[in-house]
Order: structure tokens, then C-alpha cells, then sequence
């Protein structure tokens, strides 16, 4: 169904220069905060990684492979390694004809509903910052309910207040591999969804129509009234034979106690790795590093970002101071940049340095020399940027 447009503007006084420094000037505490957060972030992902890295050492040299509850006994207490496929009881919805064996069963909602989406445009217009604010309403399919007193303009595109059915999950009580049973911590990262494609045919008194993976409880399926209705499934791990899909295999590292998996104390870690597929030891915890390695140069990355932007708003005073000033602002606020490109950089060096210090102190020597890289580049850039100008 398509929607309308609907355009609101607003118009407030162009700042001067000196609303501009004090605005800048106030805002310095903020870039304060975001600087010294970064060094948080940096030196305790370092501490982290280092840490989960060791676990993950120790657990390849402490793991034992069994594949039957018929281990249990020489196994028990010790950290062992099971796969196999799930094995689950049955879970059912309370309202529709679904049943199957599997770890957790999800009932999924969606209303048709107006949905506001807007743009906001900004520009000047002699003395004044003109804002200009589009909004634009779609019906759409949505799992949230989206509140039409809420919206810029709610003439037209009223919402029902509540969905007519709601979501339903529900988790088996005994889930399986090879024998032994899963701790709660182990079914929840059996997280990967399955859409349930072929549904059965609703019964006649439950007034739904089935159409491609949904119940609709609409007029018409194909041109949906808004407040209609319609309904999905999804499953996670599939523990038997089913016209769903085919059983799930899993792969577990935990500790064996009487026949029960659950978590390991490693170091300060208590270890549970569950994958998708049959995998040996050495393949989880390879899968296990590599992800963790990721996710130590994702937050690095962040890190550096953070310092970055604090730095960019502390010193935004001084291209503010500047900028009004032809060609000599543009130099300095270039400079500025520069500098807090290089400053931010090393510094980041030097903190995951520090992290691993006690670890690998080779390495973060090496990594402090590194450091230093970026105010040689700087320096030789501004040498010759200096002997061009002559």
C-alpha cells in the first residue's frame, strides 16, 4: 500500500563565532571522556584476548574425545569432546498444528501497519540553518507495533494499539549429543534458525489461511488491510526426523559430570563451546581463536576511533579559532588533523603494547618501536611539505 509525504521545516539563527568557540570549548569535556574511554577499551581487550587466547591453549592439551555415554565413567570430571546428532523431545505451539523435535521452537508475528520513515535536510538560508524534515508512510509487514500517536502526521495513518496474536517460544526441557545431556548455557548457543516452509493445513476452526510459510489471519492474503495478521515459525536445532529439514549435528567441548556437559573452569573462564557440524578438537578450538582474533582487531579498531574522535573534538576549538583565517585555517586545521591522526595512532600502539607486556614482552616492545612509525612519516611529510614551500 502505498503512503504519503508529509514535510515539516524548522529554522533557527546561524551561530556566531564566538557561540561557535564556546560551543566548541564546552564540548572539550566530552572529547575528554571519549579519550580516556578509548585507553579502557584498548588495554582491556588486549588483557582479554591474552587471557581467552591461554584458555583456549590449555583447553587443546586438556580435552579428550568420547562419543558415547559409555565413557562417562573414565571421562568423568575432566573436559571432554562430543559429536553427534541432537536429540530432543517434541515441542508444540499452543494455538497453531505445529509440533517437531527440535531445541527451541519460535513463533514469529508480524502486523500490516503504517510505517514512518523520515530524512532530515539541512542548509543555510541567509542568516539561518534551515532544517527540513520528510516523513513518509509505507504499510509495511512489521514484528513491532509501530504507534501512530507517535508519528509527525497521524490523520490518515492510525495503527491498531496492540498485536491481535502474540510471539510464543518455548525450549526443550533434555537436549542431547551422544548421549549426554546439554546445561541451559549449551541449548542457548544452539542459536542458528531454521524457517519452517512446509506448514500443515490449519484446521476449519481456527480462521487462518495458510499461504507460502505464513498463517494469515486476513481478509485476503494477496492485498493485506491494515491490522491484519500473519504468523511464522522458526526452529533451532532440529533433534529428529522431520519434513522440516534434516537432524542437526552438533559438535560440544564442556566438562563431563555424571553424563551432564556443562561449563569447564579454565584460568578466570568458565569454557562451553558448542559449533554447528562435526568437528574434531583441534578445529574448535582453531574456529575458537579465530574468532577471538576478530574480535580483538574489530575492538582495536573501535579503540583507535574513539581516541580519535576524542582528540578531534578537544582540539576543535583551535580549527574554530582558525578557520575564519584564508588559507592559513585551512593549513592548520589540516595540521590538526594530522596530528590527531598520529597521536591517536601511536598512543593506540603503545596501550595494546602495554596489554601484552607480561605476556609476550618481546612482542610488545616490538610493538612500542612500531609506535613511533607514524610521527616518522608525519615528520618526514612535514619536512618536505616545508622544503616544497620554499
Amino acid at each position: 500500500m502505498a503512503g504519503d509525504k508529509v514535510v515539516r521545516k524548522s529554522s533557527r539563527r546561524k551561530p556566531g563565532f564566538l557561540e561557535k568557540l564556546g560551543s566548541n570549548t564546552a564540548g572539550t569535556a566530552g572529547g575528554l571522556a571519549l579519550f580516556l574511554l578509548s585507553f579502557y577499551v584498548l588495554y582491556s581487550n588486549e588483557r582479554r584476548s591474552v587471557e581467552t587466547e591461554a584458555v583456549f591453549e590449555e583447553a587443546e592439551q586438556l580435552v579428550v574425545s568420547t562419543s558415547n555415554l559409555r565413557d562417562s565413567i573414565s571421562a568423568n570430571g575432566r573436559l571432554i569432546h562430543v559429536s553427534g546428532q541432537l536429540e530432543a523431545e517434541i515441542l508444540g505451539d499452543p494455538l497453531y498444528p505445529i509440533a517437531l523435535p527440535c531445541v527451541q521452537l519460535s513463533r514469529h508475528v508480524e502486523m500490516y501497519q503504517w510505517v514512518e520513515h523520515s530524512e532530515v535536510h539541512e542548509h543555510e538560508e541567509r542568516n539561518e540553518i534551515v532544517k527540513e524534515t520528510v516523513y513518509t508512510y509505507n504499510a509495511e509487514w512489521s514484528h513491532i507495533i509501530h504507534r501512530s500517536r507517535d508519528f509527525a502526521e497521524e490523520f490518515g495513518h492510525q495503527n491498531p494499539s496492540e498485536m491481535p496474536v502474540q510471539p510464543y517460544q518455548v525450549t526443550a526441557n533434555d537436549v542431547k549429543v551422544g548421549g549426554y545431556k546439554l546445561s541451559k548455557s549449551a541449548k542457548a548457543k544452539i542459536n542458528w534458525k531454521t524457517d519452517l516452509e512446509r506448514l500443515p493445513e490449519p484446521p476449519e476452526t481456527l480462521d487462518v489461511e495458510l499461504h507460502e510459510k505464513y498463517y494469515h489471519h486476513a481478509r485476503d492474503p494477496y492485498s493485506p488491510d491494515i491490522g491484519d495478521v500473519r504468523v511464522y515459525f522458526q526452529c533451532s536445532g532440529i533433534a529428529g526426523e522431520t519434513k522440516f529439514g534434516a537432524i542437526d549435528e552438533v559438535t560440544v567441548i564442556a566438562k563431563n559430570e555424571d553424563g551432564n556437559l556443562i561449563p569447564y573452569p579454565i584460568r578466570s573462564t568458565m569454557l562451553e563451546l558448542v559449533h554447528r557440524g562435526l568437528k574434531s578438537p583441534g578445529q574448535v578450538i582453531k574456529s575458537e581463536i579465530s574468532s577471538n582474533r576478530a574480535l580483538t582487531w574489530g575492538l582495536r579498531l573501535g579503540g583507535w576511533i574513539l581516541m580519535y574522535l576524542g582528540l578531534s573534538v578537544m582540539t576543535r576549538v583551535v580549527k574554530t579559532l582558525v578557520g575564519w583565517i584564508p588559507v592559513i585555517g585551512s593549513i592548520i586545521s589540516a595540521s590538526v588533523t594530522m596530528f590527531n591522526i598520529t597521536l591517536s595512532l601511536s598512543l593506540s600502539m603503545i596501550t595494546i603494547a602495554a596489554g601484552w607486556l607480561r605476556a609476550r614482552p618481546v612482542f610488545s616492545f616490538g610493538i612500542a618501536a612500531v609506535s613511533m612509525i607514524p610521527w616518522i612519516i608525519s615528520k618526514s611529510k612535514a619536512a618536505a611539505s616545508a622544503y616544497k614551500s620554499r
